[in-house]
């Protein structure tokens, strides 16, 4: 009879060998070169024709806030925002993404040995939903990202800081003296693709979905595969669909998720060249665990997650623990 343990393994055992499948994928799209750029803007080009013929008239924006003193620490991906808007009746999104990095000791003016070098990360982009068959949706997504002094990350993080200092009446937050460590300045592009597929038998319309997905994500900065499971229940769940969800009514459900990523570069953890003096090398094997509850009426919503990652590089402990924690909180008005 199989214990738990056993089938933990056997599960994690299984899930290894179908993402090194997918790491050889990676590796095979990405002496593709040109061809898996071209793709990508021919896909956009004929969904946006497609987009002529969209029946749904619903567009959105969302607001995302990311920060782990939501759950009292102060380190590692420490801070984000993001922006994204979605047009009326469209299968594709525009989207702008800030995060900064840090170590632990934000005092000191260089980084612990070991730990995880300062770094700001910036782009803007779009991603693209194209309804491959019923219950299977591919979403392609490309961006223009840089990274470096002009981001201002130092800036954010001080203001971040400075913010909630007044909001509690002390210095609980210094301001960040390390900085001019961080990972080099470089702009580039990078592209990535989502395929997800929601099983029927395990989903009930507006009370309970099931979404399996693979995809992968492949540039300048980051170069990974990845696969993982999207649970939801509740009252009016989202509609699996490639465009924006239409309801107006009363929303609550709950929602989490667990993705496994099989690394093979990060250049917020390893730098842009060799010699850099702060880089850590990266786990290749991790796993991001997310819990969420989404609440909402007539188009305006608000959603809190909590999001715990595995030791994402190999010299990453904090006082007995690997992993890092951080919660988000996201605003979304559809109209």
């Amino acid at each position: 009879m199989l214990t738990l343990n056993t089938t933990i393994r056997i599960i994690k055992k299984s899930l290894m060998k179908i993402i090194a499948f997918l790491s050889k994928i990676s590796t095979f799209s990405n002496k593709l070169g040109l061809f898996y750029k071209l793709l990508v803007v021919k896909t956009f080009i004929l969904c946006t024709v497609a987009n002529v013929l969209a029946q749904k008239e619903t567009g959105q924006f969302v607001t995302e806030i990311s920060n782990d003193m939501f759950v009292g620490t102060d380190k590692e991906y420490t801070a984000g925002m993001k922006f994204s808007f979605t047009p009326k009746g469209q299968r594709f999104t525009l989207h702008a993404s800030w995060d900064i990095y840090t170590p632990s000791d934000i005092a000191q003016t260089t980084p612990n040995e070991g730990e995880h070098p300062y770094g700001a990360f910036g782009y803007l982009g779009f991603d693209i939903r194209f309804e491959l068959l019923e219950n299977l949706i591919l979403t392609l997504t490309h961006n223009s990202a840089e990274t470096g002094e002009q981001l201002r990350g130092e800036d954010l993080q001080n203001q971040i800081h400075k913010f909630s200092n007044q909001l509690s009446g002390e210095i609980r937050n210094p301001e960040a003296e390390g900085w001019s460590t961080q990972v080099q300045g470089i702009s580039g592009t990078e592209s990535a693709f989502k395929l997800a597929y929601e099983f029927p038998y395990l989903s009930i319309d507006r009370l309970a979905s099931t979404i399996f997905y693979l995809g992968e994500r492949n540039g300048d900065f980051f170069k990974y595969s990845n696969m993982g499971v999207q649970l939801a229940f509740g009252y009016n769940t989202r509609t699996f669909d490639v465009f924006v969800d239409s309801t107006t009514n009363f929303v609550l459900f709950f929602y989490g998720e667990i993705e496994m990523r099989r690394v093979e570069k990060n250049v917020l953890l390893e730098g842009i060249k060799d010699d850099y003096p702060y880089a850590v090398t990266p786990e290749r094997n991790i796993y991001l665990y997310t819990m969420g509850l989404m609440l909402g009426y007539k188009g305006l919503d608000i959603s809190f997650e909590l999001v715990e990652t595995s030791k994402t590089y190999t010299t990453q402990e904090h006082n007995g623990k690997t992993g890092h924690s951080w919660g988000v909180v996201r605003l979304i008005n559809r109209y």
